[in-house]
């Protein structure tokens, strides 16, 4: 029992002397965290749809930006998938690449942060977009304008999902992984 208090002492003597300061800095951490994180997240994902959409209208023809804006390849693509095919297809290139991006700037803490309203962050994101759309120009009629939102806001909900499931299994394999090592 002596030799049990004599360790316990060494133990007590081998604690940190900032314990206080330790305890501090993770308080402000988690802190900063609750506050902040959820708007950093959405950052991220915001600044992914602002450059991937601004790419994105390069092969859009609606606004003689880019680069098929005197081509017919897009005209081919929209007479092959017909106007309703298309304008998902748009919407999807549009919203989706933003989302692809998004999953890869994003951590999976972050991740876990945002999916209770990453679903309806892209609608609204969606909806925005159309918008912006209508105010800069473009013609956007009541149809077609719901087939993109359709194909805007369904491909980023099926990345979400298949990236949610993709890092569960990766870090479940990992984990089990790690305890075959050890």
């Amino acid at each position: 029992m002596n030799k049990d208090y004599l360790e316990f002492c060494d133990e007590v003597s081998n604690h940190p002397h900032n314990s206080i300061h330790t305890d501090q800095v993770i308080h402000r951490k988690i802190l900063w965290d609750l506050k902040y994180g959820a708007w950093i997240s959405g950052a991220k994902i915001m600044l992914a749809q602002c450059l991937t959409g601004a790419a994105s209208l390069l092969i859009c023809p609606q606004f003689h930006l880019g680069l098929t804006s005197q081509k017919y390849v897009m005209h081919t693509f929209h007479h092959s998938l017909g106007p309703e095919g298309c304008m998902v297809a748009c919407g999807a290139i549009f919203l989706g690449s933003g989302a692809l991006l998004g999953m890869l700037l994003l951590r999976r803490d972050e991740i876990q942060r945002l999916r209770f309203s990453f679903i309806g962050s892209f609608l609204l994101i969606a909806l925005f977009a159309i918008f912006t759309f209508i105010i800069l120009g473009a013609e956007v009629y009541f149809k077609e304008g719901l087939w993109w939102i359709l194909g805007a806001f369904v491909t980023p909900t099926l990345i979400f999902l298949i990236d949610k499931s993709i890092r569960g299994k990766t870090l479940d394999y990992l984990g089990a992984a790690s305890l075959k090592i050890k």
